[in-house]
């Protein structure tokens, strides 16, 4: 018997050929679907002690034959854990409760599992949907409440639903063990959230508790984080991560249970499934991507485009376990798992990608990423959160692998410094290798968040050596307090737009995104980005230190006068606050949909044939982050500038409609130099 994969996980021996003959690591459960009893020896016999002391053996150190173990948590779910699984009953597939089969997925991640708690880890695992792991980690629990004397095990979730559905399946593991078995333990209490093996007796005319002592229970922590706190675990079980609004503020208070000062007492465990990604995707992805900062083990990152040689969490794509068939360009059919449990990854590749195809040519957008990410082959799929979020985030996580694989991004972009030309109102440009800028989402409390300049397209000037006023436009997310509570940062992006005397259009060409130690510091920095490309910027208007700094400075002029779309967005809007906008929800809205459609607009720049739409002119990594990312909650600075820009520019495109439709000339060039039509933008225009 041997067994290969076709991704070597981390320190797991692989060997070649194929698993054969796997039904051998089944052999009481074969015993008791033929019999309907393990042992024909009757109880308190020696022959019935000698089979149960065998396969108490068998489930704490493992079964090997002809060279290939499997753990003694893999056995015991081979042979003690019955599971609801699809049989064909008389032409007919249906699911009963059965014993599960061997299956490779399952060989490798229990050997993992034993791996990482004789190392004193935990692990972090992202997995495509139906791989049956909440049975898989249900015989978890129940195996330490089964062998491990005084030992507790918690099945924990941001909802009760979660827990509670892998609770009951251990609970109905563990009554089919006292049904079956000599293991069986009387339980004191016998919840459906909480069992604990013990019982009371008399001894000496004194009553006092007996048994194991082993439990089981489960916490909910969407009311409270710190639930576990006082509590102490063999083994915590975090379900459906990716629904864990508070996952990293939970696992860190929750840590003391199965975490002795530098010593791990207990294993966690975090689990979490593609397609079911919502509020807590960011922190389980942050987890994920740096396992290592959380006790738990790391695996290279052979998955994502790009990321080979850097840290992951355990991902269980969708090509390890995939029942059926499927018929291959060559007209042969082949089974996606064989009878021995081996996976057929290159047959099922091809099967998920001609569903893709399929389902992206046939149905709704949302179908289709919904598709990808409950069957996702990277753990950037997985974490794609198509729930609440309008933007395209399928092609936008796509483009991004395009750019961290091959560094286009990081080759592009200009790092540096803006200064003021001694003795004119000129801004200038200098390279500084040493300022760095913000490229992780989400930014961390103790994380630097000065940031810095990014440009990936200096300003075009004409032959006068003047940037056409209008060329430019920006939007601005601006802050107010020098120190602050949370991570939110000031943002402006500067986007350039549709011009025909250069060779580029509507795309960002450049970002300042950070939160120096002073407000002031963050509106010099804006205020010298808007100076270098002569652009307006559109700013949120909540706060009025933007306006405040650039009025002292005697420069309105850089600030987008209150645009008049707001009255074609909210009817009957009386606000006026003469600059900026202020994102009221309607607003926003309308700015998400003017985003989708800037970035799923094709461009006519495409080469040899390949689609390429307006999203692919964005080299902003954290922006496309944020983008794929985004909920109407949370702090997304990039992308509320980014819809200011496209605020700004609709606004701009109506004044410049109703410009053409008032003029006699034929040929309105928008971006003339006189600025006729932007009069109001030589105000205050000293800016020094």
């Amino acid at each position: 018997m041997s067994g290969k994969a076709n991704i070597v996980l981390h320190n797991v021996s692989i060997v070649e050929g194929g698993f054969v003959d796997t039904i051998d690591f089944s052999p009481a459960a074969t015993n008791f679907l033929q019999n309907g009893r393990y042992t024909a020896a009757p109880e308190g016999t020696y022959a019935y002690k000698e089979f149960w002391d065998e396969e108490t053996r068998r489930c704490r150190e493992g079964y090997e034959i002809n060279g290939i173990r499997v753990t003694g948590p893999h056995y015991f779910y081979l042979n003690y854990c019955q599971i609801k699984a699809t049989i064909n009953d008389a032409g007919m597939q249906r699911k009963i409760l059965t014993f599960p089969s061997f299956l490779d997925m399952d060989y490798y991640f229990y050997q993992e599992v034993e791996i990482a708690r004789a190392a004193g880890q935990g692990l972090i695992v992202a997995k495509a949907r139906r791989k049956g792991f909440s049975y898989k980690n249900g015989a978890l629990a129940v195996w330490n409440y089964n062998f491990l004397r005084d030992s507790t095990s918690i099945i924990g979730a941001f909802l009760a639903e979660y827990s509670n559905s892998t609770m009951a399946m251990s609970l109905e593991m563990s009554n089919f063990l006292n049904k079956h078995t000599a293991w069986k333990k009387r339980r004191n209490p016998d919840r459906r959230d909480f069992i604990k093996a013990r019982f009371q007796e008399v001894l000496d005319g004194n009553t006092v508790w007996s048994g194991y002592n082993s439990e089981i229970f489960t916490l909910t922590f969407k009311d409270n984080f710190s639930a576990a706190i006082g509590k102490s675990a063999d083994f915590f079980l975090f379900e459906e991560a990716g629904k864990w609004p508070n996952l990293i503020d939970s696992y860190m208070v929750t840590a003391p249970c199965f975490r002795d000062g530098d010593v791990m007492i207990g294993m966690p465990i975090i689990f979490g499934t593609g397609g079911d990604m919502q509020g807590g995707s960011n922190d389980f992805a942050e987890m994920f991507y740096n396992p290592e900062k959380y006790w738990l083990r790391a695996y290279n990152n052979i998955w994502d485009d790009g990321a080979d040689g850097t840290p992951a969490g355990l991902f269980i794509d969708d090509m390890w376990y995939k029942p059926g068939e499927v018929v291959l360009e060559d007209g042969t059919t082949t089974k996606m798992v064989d009878k021995d449990g081996n996976s057929n990854r290159e047959a099922t590749e091809y099967y998920l990608d001609r569903e893709r195809d399929i389902i992206r040519n046939s149905d709704s957008r949302r179908t289709w990423e919904k598709y990808i990410t409950q069957s996702p082959k990277t753990p950037r799929e997985a974490f794609l959160r198509v729930s609440g979020n309008l933007f395209p985030t399928v092609e936008l996580n796509s483009w991004l692998g395009v750019l961290e694989t091959d560094n286009k991004a990081k080759n592009l972009a200009f790092i540096g410094d803006l200064y003021w030309e001694e003795g004119t109102d000129k801004v200038k440009w200098t390279p500084n290798a040493d300022r760095k800028p913000i490229n992780r989402f989400p930014l961390k409390d103790n994380e630097d968040s000065e940031g810095c300049v990014v440009i990936w397209e200096h300003p075009y000037k004409d032959h006068s050596d003047r940037i056409p006023f209008g060329l430019y436009i920006a939007g601005t997310d601006p802050y107010d307090q020098d120190t602050s509570g949370t991570t939110s940062l000031g943002s402006t992006i500067i986007y350039k737009t549709f011009q025909d005397f250069d060779g580029t259009y509507n795309l960002p060409v450049a970002e300042y995104t950070g939160r120096p130690d002073t407000a002031d510091g963050y509106y010099e920095n804006v205020r010298k980005l808007l100076t270098y490309y002569n652009a307006q910027t559109l700013y949120e208007n909540n706060l009025s230190g933007l306006k405040t700094y650039f009025q002292q400075k005697k420069s309105l002029g850089l600030l987008k006068e209150q645009p008049g779309i707001i009255k074609n967005i909210v009817a009957n809007s009386k606000t006026h606050r003469g600059y900026g906008i202020h994102m009221s929800e309607p607003i926003k809205r309308q700015a998400e949909i003017y985003v989708r459609d800037w970035l799923l607009e094709k461009r006519s720049d495409g080469v040899d044939g390949e689609e390429k739409l307006n999203l692919h002119a964005i080299y902003s990594i954290p922006l496309l982050k944020e983008l794929i990312a985004y909920t109407k909650d949370g702090n997304f600075d990039r992308v509320i500038a980014f819809m200011l820009c496209m605020l700004h520019s609709q606004e701009n495109y109506n004044i410049r409609a109703d410009a053409v439709s008032d003029s006699a000339q034929s040929k309105f060039n928008f971006f003339r130099n006189d600025r006729s039509y932007f009069k109001k933008r030589t105000r205050n225009t000293s800016f020094r």
